[in-house]
This record gives structure tokens, C-alpha cells and sequence, in this order.
């Protein structure tokens, strides 16, 4: 949805810049301003810039590409300031998924935190861990019933083991 509401922008904002551009070129400049409309406009603006120098105001796909390599912003639409700063933080099962991404896109992570998490346990184990003492502790019934289960496997453990 953000995604459209950045193309009618840039639209209007190029009706105003009065710049040639065709859709495709719009539907980059949305996808690599990370939905900021500000930070869109920005680019546009920047565009029709280089345009106006190196095409004749005369705008296509291949010279936003051209246009926003000269500014560094890859395809996600981060800079060289936002790729030095990234950092994934995370704790439990967030610290999980620190681990991963860590693993899984280590040209991407400059720096991992993981907080309170391990790498013996799965993300999955750890949410469930999480609902069973939730529901656990929320549900009054539920204790009693594990109490008296506990109690029974106690009891028979012990049966088992006197002589």
C-alpha cells in the first residue's frame, strides 16, 4: 500500500518538476526510498539532477540505476552510512534470529548482539517454552491439574524404586 502511495507522489512531484519519466522508473525510486515520501522526493529530485546533465531532463529506468549509483544506494535504498551502522539486536527469541541473520547474511551484519539466548535451542523451542510457563502460570486450573500429576509421577517413582 505504501508502495503506491510513494508512486502517486512521485508522480505528482514529477508533474511539478515538469520531468519525462515513465513508470518503471517511478516504481524504482518508491522502492529504494524504504516508504519515506520525503526521502522519496529527495531522489526524484536528485534524478531529474542527473538527468538534466548526463540525458536531456529525459528519464528511464536505466538512469535512475545510473543515477543512484552515484549517490551509493543499492537496491534496498541504504547508503554506505546506513550499511556501517547496522546492527541487529535482539533477546530471546529475537536473539535467535541475531543468530541467523548473523549466519545467513554475514555481508549484510556489521554487528550482532544477541541477548539472553543460546545456540543449543531452536527460535521455535524457545516460543514454545514461553507459551507452556505463560499459560502455566495464567491458568490456576491447569497448575492444579500438573500439580497432581506431578504428585502421581513422584509417588510412583518412589513405589518403584523402595524395596
Amino acid at each position: 500500500m505504501i508502495h503506491e502511495v510513494l508512486q502517486k507522489i512521485l508522480t505528482r512531484s514529477a508533474h511539478i518538476l515538469q520531468l519525462e519519466i515513465d513508470d518503471p522508473s517511478l516504481n524504482e525510486i518508491a522502492t529504494r526510498a524504504r516508504g519515506t515520501p520525503r526521502t522519496a522526493n529527495n531522489l526524484l529530485r536528485w534524478v531529474r539532477d542527473y538527468a538534466q546533465v548526463h540525458t536531456g531532463n529525459k528519464v528511464d529506468k536505466d538512469v535512475v540505476d545510473k543515477a543512484l549509483k552515484m549517490l551509493a544506494i543499492d537496491e534496498r535504498g541504504l547508503d554506505e552510512m546506513d550499511k556501517k551502522i547496522l546492527s541487529v539486536i535482539g533477546g530471546s527469541i529475537g536473539g535467535m534470529q541475531v543468530l541467523e541473520w548473523s549466519v545467513r547474511y554475514p555481508e549484510m551484519v556489521v554487528s550482532a548482539i544477541p541477548l539472553a539466548t543460546t545456540t543449543k535451542h531452536s527460535a521455535l523451542a524457545i516460543a514454545l517454552s514461553a507459551l507452556v510457563n505463560f499459560v502455566f502460570r495464567t491458568c490456576r486450573s491447569l497448575r492444579k491439574c500438573c500439580q497432581v500429576v506431578s504428585l502421581r509421577m513422584l509417588y510412583r517413582s518412589r513405589a518403584a524404586t523402595s524395596p
